[in-house]
């Protein structure tokens, strides 16, 4: 007895009922072959602003030859194998880290700091 058919013209249409085998094992779900931004940034479990880091540091090479303004695309089979790659992954989110350390430790620069003495705010320039 045949289960289910693995050729898309024998699968059942809209509207169609499903015999009994073939309820048990649902359509294969295929990823598309090109996934934007967000679509990578799932697959890899990081954030969608995390991928721009990953681009300018090399770790993502978007396909063709984007402007810096263009909607970036990537391979989804090279995504697929970047997401079982332990080394990749643990270096990926190294760099993330360093990013994000990197953005905070500007941000406290400018912070004034206060006079504990006081409590009063001093800006020392």
């Amino acid at each position: 007895m045949e289960i289910a058919s693995k050729n898309p013209t024998s699968w059942p249409r809209f509207g169609q009922k499903l015999n009994q085998h073939e309820a048990l094992y649902p359509i294969p779900m295929r990823v598309q072959a090109r996934l934007d931004g967000a679509q990578t940034a799932k697959l890899l479990g990081f954030s969608e602003h995390d991928i721009p880091v990953l681009v300018r540091r090399g770790l993502l090479t978007p396909l063709g030859k984007p402007v810096p303004n263009a909607v970036k695309y990537f391979a989804a089979c090279i995504i697929e194998e970047l997401a079982t790659d332990p080394k990749w992954l643990n270096q990926a989110t190294q760099v993330i880290y360093e990013y994000w350390k990197g953005k905070n430790d500007r941000k406290t620069v400018n912070i004034p700091k206060a006079d504990k003495s006081s409590g009063d705010i001093s800006i020392t320039e």
